[in-house]
């Protein structure tokens, strides 16, 4: 049984699946040492990372960053397979290449592909009812493990001319063709706040969905959403939680802590950076825990070591 089998048998104890997203393997390594049952790749997070932005992102660069993080840890990885990065022929390839990384479960979304950099600025299009069902369908058939754990993603509640019934309705028609969990995309890149009711809509969804249906709802300082429990999520319908962008965006933030008081002032910050200054030691050693240092160590005692000893 491969990582997706483990993915269902948590879904299959009626356990919710809290999988925080990460970018690299050392993130995959901490949620793992946290104790979480799975652990999360976005595309826009590994975008960013990689300096490049989302609709760059190339689908070898995802699967190779996926690669390494799901290597690094015996959790499940779920990871976001942007619109299969092309046409059904493409899809076809997209998750075979992901099944071969020893990825768990991937998502596929109904935005265009190329990915365009508009939905950044809110303005987002998506494919046809017709073109979308056609690759989740073609996403279902390529698998060569039945273990292997495919979304649908919708963006029609938030796209240009898009509406939740649209949502619905597709969320639906992708559960027909094979799809095993939905997730119904509410809120914008940049929204207008004024505007913007995604807790409404999530919960409107979610009625319009069977009760036995796995459906998916993104989490993590999201415009106009707050921050809910796991449980409160459950208790909503809703059981696998993906924290997407958080991660880059704190370790971003963390970084401009740590480097503003050196370019203003020609010196690290001596008291706090996001957390007090005497923590370092302690996160030092919790990388080297997380690296496994104490069995490389002892290794090498027992190796090239133990004649100076």
């Amino acid at each position: 049984m491969g990582r997706g089998g483990d993915l269902r048998d948590v879904l299959a104890r009626g356990d919710t699946v809290v999988a925080p997203g990460v970018f690299d393997a050392i993130g995959a390594k901490l949620v793992q040492h946290l104790g979480f049952p799975a652990v999360y790749m976005g595309g826009w997070t590994t975008g960013t990372h990689l300096g490049v932005t989302e609709p760059l992102l190339t689908m070898t660069e995802q699967v190779e960053a996926a690669r390494r993080a799901s290597d690094a840890v015996a959790l499940p990885l779920i990871v976001d397979a942007n619109a299969g990065f092309g046409e059904p022929m493409h899809t076809q390839r997209t998750v075979r290449s992901f099944e071969q990384a020893g990825i768990a479960a991937i998502h596929i979304e109904d935005q265009h592909h190329p990915k365009r950099a508009h939905y950044h600025k809110g303005v987002e299009d998506i494919t046809s009812r017709e073109d979308f069902l056609e690759k989740i369908k073609t996403a279902v058939q390529a698998r060569r493990d039945d273990d292997f754990f495919i979304i649908a993603r919708t963006d029609a509640a938030k796209a240009r001319n898009g509406d939740v019934d649209e949502a619905i309705w597709r969320c639906n028609a992708a559960l027909e063709v094979g799809a095993d969990a939905v997730m119904p995309l509410v809120t914008p890149a940049v929204p207008k706040l004024d505007s913007l009711k995604p807790e409404e809509d999530l919960d409107q969804i979610r009625a319009g969905l069977p009760d036995d249906a796995h459906v998916v709802v993104l989490s993590g300082y999201l415009p106009g959403q707050r921050e809910l429990s796991a449980a409160a999520y459950r208790a909503r319908g809703f059981d696998i939680v993906l924290y997407p962008i958080a991660p880059v965006l704190v370790s971003l933030g963390a970084l401009e802590q740590l480097y503003r008081p050196l370019a203003e002032n020609d010196c690290l910050p001596h008291d706090h950076i996001g957390f007090d200054v005497a923590e370092i030691p302690r996160i030092q050693r919790l990388a080297e825990e997380l690296l496994g240092f104490d069995a490389l160590i002892a290794l090498e005692e027992e190796t090239v070591e133990r004649h100076h000893s």
